[in-house]
């Protein structure tokens, strides 16, 4: 890592949460100091909600909207939130681990002190996000869209962002290296960022064709 970028804070929880159930959901509600276990929020309306030292456990929450939500000093396990909405959220101080976010809708979320270890993230979309202290370790990020996103205050370990959508994103000083990167669009974006000599031939490609040049393999087909 280049060092710039700092670790994100942990969540504070309380040391005992109080057990809740699916009763505390809804538009607006405010969920603070509870364990949520195995709860169904499968497409629910949670807009506005406010998760507030919350810890939840094993949930599906997949296709949920819970756009303009407040999520603060909370950890989330083992839980499904394939296609969930979370367009304009603020996120400070979250932990999430094993966690689905297929096709998740995270564009012009604010995110601060962040940490997602093994989740999946594919075709989720950051368009325009604002990340300040995010840590996407192991994580899969295939063909997600990063358009216009500020990563500047992001670090990705060992993460797979191939055919990701890269353009107009703000990445620089980030450490990208041993991630992959292949068909990754927008790299010519990726301006101060930090790859390796075996990612440098993952993206060639795009960046010459990002230039405007036209490449030729000798086979009399011209590529691009």
């Amino acid at each position: 890592m280049t060092g710039s970028v700092r670790p994100p804070r942990r969540p504070a929880l309380a040391t005992v949460l109080e057990p809740g159930s699916a009763d505390l959901l809804g538009p607006a509600a405010e969920v603070d100091d509870a364990r949520l276990v195995e709860i169904d929020g499968q497409g629910l309306d949670l807009t506005a909600i406010t998760f507030d030292g919350v810890r939840l456990e094993r949930g599906r929450f997949d296709g949920a909207d819970l756009s303009s939500s407040r999520v603060v000093d909370t950890a989330v396990s083992g839980s499904d939130l394939a296609n969930i909405v979370l367009e304009g959220p603020e996120l400070v101080r979250c932990e999430l681990v094993e966690c689905q976010l297929i096709g998740a809708d995270l564009s012009t979320a604010r995110l601060r002190d962040v940490r997602l270890v093994g989740c999946r993230l594919d075709l989720v979309s950051l368009r325009f996000a604002r990340l300040e202290a995010v840590a996407f370790e192991s994580c899969s990020l295939r063909g997600a869209d990063l358009h216009g996103a500020t990563l500047a205050g992001a670090r990705f370990d060992a993460c797979e962002l191939d055919e990701a959508d890269l353009s107009v994103a703000d990445a620089d000083d980030v450490d990208l290296r041993g991630c992959g990167l292949g068909d990754a669009r927008g790299v010519s974006h990726l301006r101060g960022a930090l790859i390796d000599t075996l990612q440098l031939g993952q993206v060639a490609r795009a960046l010459a064709l990002e230039a405007g040049l036209r490449i030729d393999d000798d086979s009399g087909l011209p590529i691009g």
